[in-house]
């Protein structure tokens, strides 16, 4: 079984070795971004992450270990399970603020990697810094995002290691829970030295959560897959924890977006659901087909019909451009136009136009 690693950097890898004068500089400046910085700071920063650099070049695993908290964590992992770091297949993530210093470590650590064979990835989450808690919140929702397209459907040959030895500590307690539904060990270094993990534990959700989801799902699929924000009055019934509001609108809170992603799987397999824009409607006949498909297929048409919804929603193309809805090369009955489906069958959507409504006429495989 293959491993995948995510990893917080914080800034150990250019602190590390220095004064208390020399980590209060660095410390002070760590929500920076590099424009921001005077040209005195910056050369002097610059002077310091050189140095590093040079220490962590040639560094041998011991030797990078007590340079760098994050490859303290990750190493000691490794050698705990008898497993080379640059084990093929293994994926390794490296978690960073959006700041200078915070990208610069990850580059060291990256590096370091580049030497000795460990492909590590980087991945700066936007607007995650400790600057201000406006910024920080907003931060958060970008990494629950990641946290749910790259990590919320891994195939059962991967195993998910969160390594928070490094990181911020105002980062590691949302790490910590996201760690409870996406990372099946999480790993720090005991304070009396030695690593110490911890296993996944079982998360059921809070009955009143899912009874929330059901009873407001067309809400939840507006904020969760159009990314809306709603009037507020749209959003009564669902907990004030699984919402972000102004007290005039709201959107989904880090936790709203987890419980979605972790129930929309199970919702959107169960049967075909109403358009989310009032524009898109259903023939009797394309409502007929959808009802003999399998979970699997029924919940990949209700996520390719939301993909319609959010191009006609908000003009989104990303949204269009995954469907590949287009006009087709000979009419066929009342259908003009076509998305995609899904590649098994080359199976596609039928559609046509009446104004600015997009009327879906039946579904089946694609046309020569």
């Amino acid at each position: 079984m293959n491993l995948i690693t995510v990893t917080t950097c914080g800034t150990s890898t250019i602190t590390h070795g220095h004064d208390e004068a020399t980590r209060k500089f660095i410390n002070k400046r760590s929500n920076l971004q590099q424009s921001q910085y005077t040209p005195e700071d910056l050369q002097a920063l610059d002077t310091i992450i050189m140095h590093q650099e040079e220490a962590l070049e040639h560094a041998d695993n011991n030797a990078a270990k007590s340079l760098s908290a994050e490859l303290h964590g990750l190493i000691d992992y490794y050698e705990s399970k008898g497993r080379a770091l640059n084990t093929p297949g293994d994926i390794h993530w490296l978690i960073h603020t959006d700041t200078y210093q915070g990208a610069e470590a990850a580059r060291l650590i990256q590096e370091w990697g580049m030497h000795n064979g460990v492909n590590f990835i980087i991945q700066k989450i936007d607007s995650l810094n400790t600057a201000n808690v406006d910024d920080f919140h907003a931060g958060i929702n970008n990494l629950v995002k990641w946290c749910c397209d790259s990590l919320g459907e891994r195939d059962s040959n991967h195993r998910v290691i969160f390594n928070l030895v490094g990181g911020f500590k105002s980062l590691q307690g949302y790490m910590q829970t996201l760690g409870m539904f996406y990372a099946d060990e999480t790993i720090y270094i005991f304070e009396a030295g030695g690593l110490l993990t911890i296993p996944r534990m079982p998360v059921d959700f809070d009955a009143q959560a899912k009874e929330s989801v059901r009873k407001n799902l067309t809400a939840f699929r507006k904020m969760g897959e159009l990314e809306l924000v709603l009037d507020r009055h749209e959003c009564a019934g669902i907990p004030d924890t699984l919402l972000m509001s102004d007290g005039k609108s709201c959107c989904l809170s880090e936790w709203g977006k987890i419980i979605w992603d972790k129930m929309k799987d199970e919702i959107y397999r169960e049967s075909l659901l109403p358009p989310l824009n009032a524009n898109i409607r259903y023939t009797d006949k394309m409502m007929r087909l959808a009802g003999e498909l399998n979970g699997l297929h029924t919940g990949w048409l209700n996520s390719r019909i939301d993909m319609l919804s959010a191009f006609l929603s908000g003009g989104k193309m990303d949204g269009l451009k995954s469907v590949d809805y287009k006009k087709l090369k000979t009419q066929q009955g009342v259908s003009t136009h076509e998305f995609d489906l899904w590649n098994e069958g080359h199976m596609r959507g039928f559609c046509h136009e009446e104004g600015s409504s997009v009327v879906i006429d039946s579904i089946g495989r694609g046309l020569e």
